[in-house]
């Protein structure tokens, strides 16, 4: 698939030279406001938390409805892989994940796009002793 381009706003007066010279015209429309989804309640707990970790994650500043759809599918995946007893399928764990980054699910996704989250300088710990609560260490 190759490497997703940058924003047109992110772009450099050069690097929009460049598409330009190209021919590149980029399509831009108005975002939409997301809709409320909400996860199925029979999901497994791990499904769950990737479903809420998602949502309460920076990359989440960036969803449309559509990734929303796309979450959701991939937390039925998360939930069938799981229920699929001692024989799981390494290649759908494998597409969970490619899907889960496509997502800007962990921190690594979101740097190969060069997106960033800051933390406030009051939250160095914070969202440790959070981690902490939620898995009742």
């Amino acid at each position: 698939m190759g490497t997703i381009p940058n924003h047109s706003s992110d772009l450099t007066p050069a690097g929009e030279r460049k598409r330009k010279e190209r021919g590149i015209v980029v399509t831009k429309a108005k975002a939409e406001p997301v809709l409320d989804f909400t996860p199925d309640p029979e999901w497994h707990p791990i499904a769950a938390m990737v479903w809420e970790s998602a949502l309460s994650s920076g990359g989440a500043a960036f969803y449309q409805n559509s990734d929303l759809a796309a979450l959701y599918l991939t937390c039925q995946g998360i939930d069938h892989w799981l229920s699929q007893g001692a024989r799981k399928s390494p290649e759908l764990l494998r597409v969970l994940f490619q899907q889960l980054g496509s997502l800007l699910f962990t921190e690594g996704d979101r740097r190969k796009l060069h997106i960033e989250l800051q933390r406030a300088p009051d939250d160095d710990q914070g969202w440790l002793d959070t981690i902490k609560e939620q898995l009742e260490l």
